[in-house]
């Protein structure tokens, strides 16, 4: 594996990165690119192609992570991955059932497999995590089990044995939203985000409602159920997750008491929970709730709009970079001397309406943000959401 991902990264450009041709969902080599939207007069120019967009497989996000938040800085393929970890052979226990086949994905704490379960052609995908490594593995796939929703991942099953923890669910056909999003010349326009946006409020609202919060929601992790934009838009990759502990899910605002969000564990000694540019001021304090997922929502529909992160760096270190954009989310969180500042959203993206329901989601106290419920109940009273659905035929 170490020898294929060195090979990869030789004949990949700045800019670039590749995938295995073979598991169908991934191009094997594409190069990304983060369009850069002009505001001037109210214009929507777009200057396609300069900015190089590298990212790796990883799905963190933590200090000194591979995941971009710096958009400047090129970064080495697959930089920082340790597969050292992930069995090259599966355990009986999962070999009996099921025949596993290529990787569909390298992540932080472990990888993911296409697999077939025996004597069938049911396609399924297998997460494969080392105990030592992620001690919250368990976690995960329980409370993945606890939500049947169209817009989560489907739980199928779990295994664990005395040094992994295989999660089976199913098999996604479609691309990732990021990936959609990269391939056109330009972003989303504003009934097509408002749309997705819409998924992905179902999506945590329905995690919500099972006492948890998903903590990692980013276009990266929102994947098509199968190649249309028709398709559902699905919600991946629980491994940030946690419950709320101090208070249940406050559906309204007069139900959200501050000072019981619950505090964030971390996933090593040196990344938190989630992916640093869509984390919210409160996460990245320390605590979360189930406002922490609607912030990253809301920076979800920003980069839609505008092809753009709200908060960048121009810091070449990717470790300095991170740091910087930290600070600049913590800042807009206020503090005991400073109020909240709620998300800048530039003039022109959107219709006036839709500017307020973004910025009403990406308040920087969390006591005044909506919560998913009141986001979707805002989000369809919209005069630009289209109630037929309707968005982009073509990937």
């Amino acid at each position: 594996m170490k020898a294929r991902i060195a090979a990869l990264s030789q004949l990949a450009p700045a800019g670039c990165f590749a995938r295995t041709r073979s598991t169908g969902r991934f191009p094997y080599k594409h190069a990304f690119r983060l369009f850069h939207q002009q505001q001037k007069g109210g214009s929507a120019s777009l200057r396609t192609g300069l900015l190089q967009y590298p990212r790796t497989l990883r799905g963190g996000g933590g200090w000194g992570d591979a995941v971009a938040c710096n958009q400047f800085a090129q970064r080495r393929l697959f930089s920082g991955v340790d597969d050292s970890y992930v069995p090259t052979t599966f355990e009986s226990v999962v070999t009996d059932k099921y025949e596993v086949g290529d990787v569909l994905g390298v992540g932080s704490f472990g990888n993911v497999y296409m697999a077939r379960l025996r004597g069938t052609n049911e396609s399924y995908a297998i997460k494969a995590m080392d105990k030592e490594r992620c001690k919250y593995a368990v976690l995960e796939c329980e409370l993945l089990k606890s939500v049947d929703h169209p817009n989560v991942l489907k739980f199928v099953d779990y295994f664990e044995t005395d040094s992994h923890v295989y999660l089976v669910t199913e098999a996604l056909e479609g691309p990732e939203l990021f990936d959609v999003l990269v391939n056109r010349d330009r972003p989303f326009e504003e009934p097509d985000t408002l749309v997705f946006v819409e998924q992905m409020l179902l999506a945590i609202e329905a995690c919500h409602k099972k006492d948890f919060a998903h903590l990692d929601v980013k276009i990266e992790n929102l994947v098509f159920r199968e190649r249309s934009l028709h398709s559902p838009l699905v919600l991946v990759d629980f491994g940030a997750a946690q419950r709320f502990v101090r208070a249940p899910y406050a559906d309204k605002s007069e139900y959200y008491i501050e000072g019981l969000d619950d505090e964030t564990r971390e996933l090593t000694p040196t990344r938190p929970a989630g992916t640093i540019p869509y984390n919210s001021p409160e996460v990245l304090n320390g605590l979360f709730s189930s406002r922490s997922d609607v912030w990253s929502v809301g920076v979800s529909m920003f980069v839609l709009l505008t092809g753009r992160r709200p908060f960048e760096s121009m810091r070449s270190n990717s470790l300095e970079a991170e740091k910087s954009v930290a600070r600049q989310i913590k800042w807009h969180g206020g503090t005991r001397s400073r109020p909240p500042k709620p998300l800048p959203i530039p003039d022109g993206i959107c219709s006036p309406a839709t500017q307020h329901f973004l910025s009403r989601m990406t308040m920087g106290h969390p006591a005044d943000r909506m919560s998913a419920t009141e986001a979707l109940r805002a989000l369809r009273a919209l005069p630009t959401f289209p109630h037929d659905r309707r968005v982009i035929a073509e990937l």
